[in-house]
């Protein structure tokens, strides 16, 4: 290889590096919002979690629409038992980096999906979006 070829793929190597580290560091950081996450919701905390959230899920419902939703869910499935990462995802954008997790959850009353995404914002997770699945919440 010629000398700038070298260089070429060293720094390459190097950027590649240094994102695989922070993708990791930054996943940790986002799994550790989850169980966050999990806490407030097993403890009513609905508003907290809305006034946390990244202004992009504040675009998609309002404060009420998100408290009762929670609300509902906390009703039907009760607190969580256990949860298990089953998927998750690292993706750049031109508006941020964004950490996509899909998690199987047991909770009181029943198995449900959860898939939760977040924006990292100044070194820190914040919830873009939260979906859950379950039939816990059509038959309780």
């Amino acid at each position: 290889m010629r000398p700038s070829r070298i260089c070429v793929w060293v720094a390459l190597s190097a950027a590649a590096g240094l994102g695989a580290c922070s993708s990791q560091k930054d996943l940790s950081a986002a799994e550790a919002a989850i169980t966050q996450f999990h806490q407030e919701l097993d403890g009513g905390q609905f508003e907290s979690l809305y006034s946390s959230a990244a202004p992009e899920l504040k675009q998609a419902t309002t404060e009420a629409e998100f408290v009762k939703f929670l609300g509902a869910v906390h009703k039907k499935l009760g607190n969580t038992r256990s949860t298990a990462r089953e998927s998750w995802r690292v993706n750049w954008q031109t508006s941020g980096e964004f950490i996509s997790l899909r998690y199987a959850t047991e909770y009181e009353q029943g198995k449900a999906g959860e898939d939760f995404v977040f924006r990292m914002a100044e070194g820190a997770p914040v919830l873009v979006s939260y979906n859950v699945n379950s039939r816990a919440l059509i038959t309780n």
